[in-house]
């Protein structure tokens, strides 16, 4: 069975050849954030260049490939018009984790103390999203070639949330956007089984991740045995 926790990062990135705009995806499902071992998982980032018919494409999808490592295993997989911006796609592989990985876009773990609520005890992980070092080294070289800098209000990130657990989880988050809708404190709520929701972070929080600071984006919590 797939396992899947969609999670976006949105990067206006003139810094990559004239985009404006670029979007990270990586998927898994919530029952691998309860798990010791890394895993490799589907992702894809969406570029903005400026035409998906310009005869520099090309070029603009050397240069945009060559800002992963080959453990990434980066592809282009296409280009379509969203609305008034034409994206550049390309597949790469991610990675959970819980003490160390050398992938470009990583999810680590927190375990945290079990606690109790309504009479159930719970298992909590946070979720951390980073942006490595290595990955963030090569978009600012390619930015300082255009005499630009990448700041925090150039990346925004978005997570799915996708519950394949036997029960309910809880999720928390705080400052967020879910589902569109914005909340200062979003406190163990059940998420059931085969439900999805939408975590959008915000800008303090992708100040955090560029910082490589490890910023916790969500709690996720399930009811021990």
């Amino acid at each position: 069975m797939n396992k899947r926790i969609i999670i976006q990062f949105s990067a206006a990135a003139c810094l990559l050849l004239g985009a404006c705009k670029a979007d990270f995806s990586v998927d898994l499902y919530a029952s691998d954030a309860f798990t010791d071992m890394n895993i490799a998982t589907p992702a894809t980032m969406k570029v903005e260049i400026a035409s998906c018919t310009s005869d520099s494409r090309p070029e603009q999808e050397s240069n945009i490939l060559a800002l992963f490592s080959n453990s990434s295993q980066a592809k282009i997989i296409g280009c379509a018009n969203e609305g008034m911006n034409s994206m550049v796609e390309v597949a790469f592989m991610a990675e959970l984790a819980s003490q160390e990985s050398n992938a470009d876009v990583i999810l680590f773990r927190e375990s945290l103390n079990i606690f109790e609520a309504n009479g159930i005890s719970y298992e909590p992980v946070g979720i951390k999203p980073v942006i490595s070092s290595s990955f963030l080294t090569r978009v600012n070289e390619l930015m300082d070639k255009n005499f630009q800098t990448l700041t925090y209000d150039d990346i925004s990130v978005e997570i799915s949330i996708n519950n394949d657990e036997r029960s309910d989880v809880l999720v928390t988050a705080y400052d967020v956007w879910v589902d569109g809708q914005p909340y200062q404190s979003y406190y163990r709520q059940p998420l059931s089984r085969r439900e999805k929701i939408t975590i959008e972070l915000p800008d303090v929080m992708n100040d955090l991740i560029l910082q490589e600071q490890y910023p916790v984006a969500f709690y996720l919590s399930r009811a021990t045995e």
